[in-house]
């Protein structure tokens, strides 16, 4: 008898070994995708970008004495800098020396003061006879992409000027000029904390479905700038797409999806103004629970 009941503990005892070291092995391989999804690349826009860009990567490597030349030929196109006494010294910190139309001549790129509140990003070429304007673009540099030695791509983020608070970026492909072929819009204080997952694709099912600054339901906080109750910053309709790049969950355990929407004509009651030029994506928060995940 004895001898029996020592047979089944032993059994009861593997049995319990196997039971642990499944459950430790399904922790690990839970951790593993954590860290799997953590450090997965993430496409959402915003986090594309460096908003401090790296103008060496693309300037040219000239002597001082070049740089001086270059510049007293540069100085008629900036009088309203050198006739402002808190501007003038700064000039030579605006100036980036590139070749952006692949003709063996140094062009200057200068991004700072526009002459009103704004930053902008000015092209000049270089021409026997000194530099022309090629073109420009409000307000800072996310990317300057110079192939071969000509512009090739530019992306630009203008976060507003005179208590403006839509945020827009915009990306233009060039060739002779600059090309707008995209845009994406957010307000200045959409709460943008959240945790990055593996882009999910998504199509809205309900008739329509708000699009909030933060993760949250809330109907009630006053918004005394627009004289509005709430967070939704917009609505999208049954059909609409886009795409998921970070989630949070409120208190009440309701996931939330930071997201992207697809290009769109225009946003139903929304505070953002439009850009008629082009359709525009735009950024906030979805419930995640009434949409339908999908494959394109």
């Amino acid at each position: 008898m004895k001898k029996i009941i020592f047979i089944v503990l032993i059994l009861l005892y593997v049995s319990c070994q196997n039971d642990v070291e499944k459950k430790e092995n399904n922790l690990t391989d839970k951790s593993s995708l954590n860290n799997k999804s953590a450090t997965q690349k993430n496409s959402f826009i915003l986090d594309k970008y460096d908003k401090d860009f790296d103008w060496s990567k693309i300037e040219k490597d000239i002597s001082e004495k070049d740089k001086s030349l270059l510049i007293n030929k540069l100085k008629p196109q900036f009088k309203y800098i050198l006739e402002y006494e808190f501007y003038k010294n700064d000039l030579n910190n605006y100036l980036h020396f590139c070749e952006i139309n692949n003709d063996n001549k140094i062009d200057v790129i200068f991004h700072g003061w526009s002459g009103g509140e704004p930053n902008i990003i000015r092209f000049f070429v270089q021409t026997d006879d000194g530099f022309n304007k090629w073109g420009e673009v409000f307000q800072d540099p996310l990317q300057i992409k110079i192939k071969n030695n000509r512009i090739d791509k530019v992306v630009a983020i203008d976060e507003g000027c005179c208590d403006q608070y839509q945020v827009m970026v915009s990306t233009y492909n060039v060739k002779d000029s600059l090309d707008l072929i995209s845009q994406t819009s957010y307000v200045n204080w959409t709460d943008m904390n959240g945790e990055n997952i593996d882009p999910i694709r998504f199509e809205i099912v309900n008739d329509i479905y708000y699009l909030r600054d933060t993760p949250k339901i809330d109907n009630e906080t006053v918004n005394d700038r627009f004289e509005t109750k709430g967070n939704s910053i917009g609505q999208l309709v049954k059909g609409q797409k886009g795409t998921a790049y970070k989630s949070r969950v409120d208190s009440t355990g309701r996931v939330w999806w930071l997201i992207e929407t697809e290009p769109l004509d225009y946003l139903r009651k929304s505070f953002f103004y439009r850009n008629n030029a082009i359709k525009t994506s735009y950024i906030g928060w979805v419930s995640s629970r009434f949409v339908k995940k999908i494959n394109n």
